[in-house]
């Protein structure tokens, strides 16, 4: 079965889509090489990414973004659904955060305790994060 990988460069941009096959006795092949275990692990797997990632695309907090350039291009509504796309990625969105400090003041934690501010805190940080990730056009 194909799998594919993108090489990250050390400014977190995709360089290199790489497609490998994996033969009858479970080695994995590129087209230019064999792929090592070491090689691999200097990759990020993208099989069954849908839309997969392609070169120039950012990779931050484990998981592909827009490139800068081709976000600057794009209009407000545009900018604006990748935001919500990111804000409720489950694993490094903003949803989570304020889902917790919901949860936590269900379970009687007040508004001013420190796990409800530390949790509201990391949503706030995390949503201006994505908010510099995907900046509106200026008008």
């Amino acid at each position: 079965m194909p799998k594919s990988y993108a090489r990250i460069d050390d400014e977190n941009i995709v360089r290199e889509i790489i497609q490998t096959y994996v033969d009858e006795s479970g080695v994995e092949y590129s087209i230019d090489q064999m792929f090592s275990a070491e090689f691999r692990e200097s990759l990020i797997e993208i099989t069954g990414i849908n839309p997969a990632p392609t070169e120039r695309f950012r990779y931050l907090n484990g998981s592909f973004h827009l490139p800068v350039s081709e976000a600057a291009q794009s209009t407000k509504e545009d900018l604006e659904k990748l935001r919500l796309i990111a804000y409720a990625h489950p694993v490094t969105g903003v949803d989570r955060y304020f889902a917790e400090v919901i949860s936590l003041q269900a379970e009687g934690f007040a508004a001013s305790s420190n796990e409800v501010k530390e949790a509201k805190a990391k949503g706030l940080a995390r949503k201006a994060e994505i908010q510099a990730l995907y900046p509106y056009p200026a008008e």
